[in-house]
């Protein structure tokens, strides 16, 4: 697939991609769909992508070496706290959004 940003192409597989969110107390796994991640870049400025896709890569470099699933910061008996879902059945999609952050670096930051 062949997506459009910033003037120039971004080219990728397909191939399924997400990440874990922490929101301050628990975390999520977050499926990406990587057309609608790439419009999105497209419509604020280079500089404003860039700094995005960088702080998406190092946080997905870092989920991929996890050797176990991010445990919730508050546990309480009056509310049910859900665990994401395990490293080990997402691993391939954090991996996979990982490249695609690359890729989009390496388009942003090409010369036009």
């Amino acid at each position: 697939m062949k997506h459009q940003l910033h003037g120039q192409e971004v080219e990728y597989g397909g191939e399924p991609c997400g990440f874990y969110k922490f929101n301050g107390i628990l975390w999520d796994f977050i499926d990406l769909d990587a057309g609608m991640f790439i419009h999105g870049l497209d419509d604020i400025s280079k500089p404003e992508a860039i700094q995005k896709v960088v702080k998406m890569r190092d946080s997905t470099a870092e989920q991929s070496n996890w050797h176990q699933t991010p445990k919730p910061v508050v546990t309480s008996s009056f509310i049910e706290v859900k665990n994401p879902v395990p490293i080990d059945e997402v691993r391939v999609k954090v991996q996979n959004t990982n490249v695609l952050m690359n890729r989009i670096i390496g388009v942003l930051t090409s010369a036009d």
